[in-house]
Order: C-alpha cells, then structure tokens, then sequence
C-alpha cells in the first residue's frame, strides 16, 4: 500500500518537474527568437532615405519590422525574417517603407505573412527582377548624375529646391491609369519614363532632396479642386533654410486647357509657362485645397514662398509695385520666358492693378517702349487675370 503510495508520488513529482522543464526550455526557445522585445530599435540612416518621418509613427515592434525588411530588401530576398506580426501591422510598414524611401520602386506589395514554428518571415511582391533593377538603378543614377551637375549653388537650399522643382516639371508629364496605378506611381516613372502620377512626382522629389540633403516627406492625403470634389493625392513638405514649407510639384505642372476659346494659343502659352503657384506654402495658404491624412510638422512660415521671395506677391498696387511688375517683365524677355505671373495679397490691390496694367494701357505702353529699344514688335492687350486666385499674368507674345 505505502510502495504504491510513494510509487504514485514520485511519479506526479517527476511529471510536474518534467513539465516545469519543458516549460523553461520553450520559454528560452521564444526568448532566443523574440530578439527584438527587449531591444530599442534604432533608425537606419545609412540605409535608404537619410530623413525617414513615417518610421516615427511606427510602434517599437513595427520599427524592428521596418528595420529588418530595409536592410534586407535590396538584395530581393525570398522571405526576410520579423517579429511576429499581423497583416494590418505589416501594411502600416509597408506603406511607412515606400512613403520614406523612394529608392524602394522595386517594391510592389505584401505576398505573404509566414510561421516556421516560433519564426516568422515576410515575402514581398517584386515588380521587377534582379536584372531589370540592376538596369533601372543605372538609369535612375544617371538622371540623378544630370540633376546635380546642373545645380547651380548647391550651397543655397532655396534655389536648389527650386531647380529640383523646375527640373520635375519640365521632364514629366501627369498620367494615371487606375488598371495600372502603380506603374505610375514611383521615383523611377516620374524621373526615367517621365509618365507619372501625384504619387511618382512627390516620390521623385524626395530622391532628389535626399542627394543634396535637404530633408523633406512625402505627404499623402485629398486635393481639392474649385468645384470643391476631393480625390486622392500626394505631395511635399520640405525643409528649408530652417523652415517647414508644403511643396506640390504636381499641380506647379502645367495642363491643357480643354475649355478655352483660344484652346491651342492657351495650351502653347501655358505649357512654357513655369507655375509656381504651390510652391512653399503654409498650412494657413494651402488649407483650402489640400487636406493632408494624419498629422504631419507644421508649417507657418512664409518667406520661403517663390511669390514672397521673388518679390511677385504684393499687399498692395502703387507706384513702387508697378515699377517692380514692369522690372520683372523687362528681366524676363531676353530669357525667352512666355509669362510672368503676380499674385495680390486682396481685391483691392488685384483690381487696381488689373486696371492700370490692363484698362488704362500701362502695359501696352512698355511693350511699345520695348519694342523701339529691341526692334520687335509685342502683341498688346496680352494681360491674364484671376479674379478667384488674385492673380496677374503678363503675356510675352511677339507679333512676327
């Protein structure tokens, strides 16, 4: 009776120890495996984009993820081991990856979210081979090569982000085609194929201010246009000369007008003509038409705006205003330039100068002066206005 007694008890004691042991050896299995719980993550500023804003907004685990998967990714690996996650954490660090590092345009989507026992791994969605992103990086350097030897101060962040800008615009055109969205959705179509959407221009900017080192985001939410419906949109905020600034390269980009009387003259017109309509705004200038999704750096300043800086925005029309818009317009034409636009603090400023330049024949008597001096003839009455943004456009049109 007591030998099956101690018989049972020594049995129960060595299932419990054993238990316990097992329990221990699982727990430092996990442990070896959970290598990023109990470490800081630390961003990589060696490895893809210097300035990395959406990897702030991440969760420690959700860093580790994003770490991981950077500096793994540019060898196009099968599966990249993570932390354990699921698939909305993975899609939060995928979208945070792209939104941060242009140069990932290789990158396509999310295949598949895998468990090896207490390993977890990643596959991702390539769009090209390892081949074809030897080929396209080549091609991408190269634009990039040309972009910087043709800085003109490199020194000067304002002028560089205006050249970038500039460069942007005159080499890409705006196309998107929903079937095929992320065709033109990237660095490489906005600077390589020169075909691109909002997504490709912001995308293509942020590569480029990451080369001279100016730190910039790319900042995604709705744009809204006069007719007040909202669509889907992506632009800049950038950092300049110590100040935040919201930068759209797409919309600065010219369009055909469809609707004008005079649609071919307006097309040739406007499609030389540089816009710099938002370029550098502030929160307060840009509220009305684009609405970013979450929070982003605010930005307040205003001095950074190409109108207030080239001294092209004015509070209002007098002598002293009229002498500069007259300057501006005598310093374009041996550039070639087709307009040169002003912008009017208000009204009353916008419709005195409307009036003096235009009504009362100011600007026809400079072109006539000019064209003594030169020995060309201008076309007169070419002065555009808009009474709903509080602009003044000079047209530079020669009567040949």
């Amino acid at each position: 009776m007591f030998r099956k007694f101690w018989s049972l008890l020594l049995s129960l004691f060595l299932t419990v120890s054993i238990s316990f042991a097992v329990i221990s050896v699982a727990r430092i299995v996990i442990n070896s495996f959970d290598k990023w719980s109990d470490t800081e993550p630390v961003e990589l500023t060696e490895i893809g984009s210097p300035y990395k804003f959406d990897y702030d907004g991440l969760t420690s685990i959700q860093k580790h993820t994003y770490n991981e998967i950077l500096k793994n990714i540019y060898s196009m690996p099968e599966k990249i081991e993570i932390p354990e996650t699921d698939r909305d954490g993975l899609e939060e660090v995928f979208n945070a990856l792209l939104a941060d590092n242009p140069d990932l345009y290789f990158l396509k989507g999310i295949q598949s979210i895998e468990n090896y026992g207490f390993r977890t791994f990643c596959r991702m969605k390539y769009s090209m081979t390892k081949e074809e992103y030897r080929e396209a990086q080549a091609k991408i350097d190269e634009v990039c090569r040309k972009v910087m030897s043709g800085l003109t101060d490199p020194d000067n962040q304002w002028q560089t982000e205006l050249e970038i800008h500039d460069y942007i615009v005159e080499n890409c055109e705006y196309e998107f085609v929903k079937e095929e969205g992320y065709k033109y959705s990237t660095a490489y179509s906005a600077l390589v194929t020169g075909v691109t959407a909002c997504e490709g221009y912001s995308k293509a900017a942020k590569m480029l201010f990451d080369l001279v080192g100016i730190e910039s985001m790319t900042v995604g939410g709705e744009s809204v246009d006069s007719s007040g419906e909202t669509v889907g949109h992506m632009w800049n905020i950038v950092k300049i000369d110590g100040e935040y600034y919201h930068l759209d390269c797409t919309w600065d980009d010219p369009v055909p007008s469809e609707d004008s009387s005079d649609v071919e003259l307006m097309n040739e017109l406007l499609l030389n003509m540089k816009s710099y309509d938002f370029f550098n705004l502030s929160d307060e200038m840009i509220k009305e038409t684009h609405v970013p999704d979450g929070e982003y750096v605010e930005c307040t300043a205003t001095q950074g705006n190409y109108y207030i800086k080239t001294e092209k925005y004015y509070d209002l029309y007098n002598g002293e205003t009229e002498e500069k818009i007259l300057r501006h317009v005598s310093d374009a034409l041996p550039d070639g330039e087709g307009c040169v636009m002003f912008v009017f603090g208000n009204k009353e400023a916008y419709e005195k100068a409307v009036m003096e330049l235009g009504t009362k024949g100011t600007l026809n008597r400079f072109f006539e002066r000019k064209g003594k001096e030169t020995g060309k003839k201008f076309v007169k009455n070419n002065l555009w206005h808009n009474p709903e943004e509080l602009t003044v456009t000079v047209v530079i049109e020669y009567n040949f």
